[in-house]
Parts: C-alpha cells; structure tokens; sequence
C-alpha cells in the first residue's frame, strides 16, 4: 500500500478548509462588531439621557432648598444653583475653586460620573467641605425626594 504524498493533493485540500474557516470566522466577527458598535451607541445614548433628567432633577431640588447641587457627569462637573447652572469640564475640576457651599453638599454621581467624582474630592477639600452627601445613580431620574430619615433617593 502506498503512503499519500504530503506535499501534493492533501495539503492543498487542508489549505483550503483553513481559508474557508478563516473567511466564516471573518463574518462572524464582523456581524459581532456592527452589533457590539449599536449596543454600545444605544448605551452612550441612554447614558445622556439619563444625565439630562438627572440635571433637570438637580434644577429642582436646588430650585426648592436654595442649595447648590453639584453633579458628575461623564464630560465633566454640573454646578447647579438656585441663580443658575455652571459646567466645569472634567480637565478644569482639579483646579477649580467652588463658591461657598454648605457644609455637606449634595453631589450627584451620574452613571459615567466617576472620574468627575474623583477629581472634585480635593476641589471641595480646598473649599473646606469634609463630607459630601453623595447619591450614586445608575440610571435616569425624574425627582429628588427625601426619606424619612433625611437621606435623598431618586425617583
């Protein structure tokens, strides 16, 4: 019995299965990336939408109890007062310096506000504000309302 030639028909015949599979996996990953693309602009997008009704929850809050509301957001920082809104960009935080405050000012973390978050902590350190009442949200927000024991919570 003869040995087949591993440098003829055979080889040919695996080359071709590998360009086959090469070609199949390229559709794949493409048709996985148009989708990963759509889920990440529809998530970018309900991410601003949350980030304006939580501004708009902020205009009223600050609008009732006559104190600033200061929220982060992805772009940046939101001074909200009672005489009108101020936006600080994420690169200015460090070394802005906040007008008089209360002595626990109400911060609002938005979903992609954590870098925000974490360049205002000296910022509010030079204004003298130990502690922050900070409320983290996740997700849109139609109102601040106060609990019973004084904590905030988004409706």
């Amino acid at each position: 019995m003869a040995e087949p030639d591993h440098g003829g028909v055979p080889s040919l015949a695996m080359a071709d299965i590998m360009i086959g599979l090469s070609a199949i996996l390229l559709v794949i990953v493409a048709a996985l990336s148009t989708q990963a693309a759509q889920l990440a602009s529809a998530a970018l997008q309900s991410s601003a939408d949350a980030e304006a009704r939580i501004a708009r929850a902020a205009q009223s809050h600050a609008a009732q109890s006559g104190d600033p509301v200061l929220i982060a957001q992805a772009d940046g920082l939101l001074f909200v007062a009672p005489t009108g809104d101020t936006a600080i960009p994420l690169d200015a935080i460090a070394t802005w310096t906040p007008p008089p405050l209360p002595a626990a000012p109400l911060l609002i973390v938005g979903p992609r506000g954590l870098e925000a978050d974490f360049l205002l902590g000296p910022a509010l350190a030079r204004a003298g504000v130990e502690q922050a009442q900070r409320l983290r949200i996740a997700g849109a927000c139609a109102r601040l309302l106060r609990g019973a024991t004084g904590s905030l919570r988004c409706e």
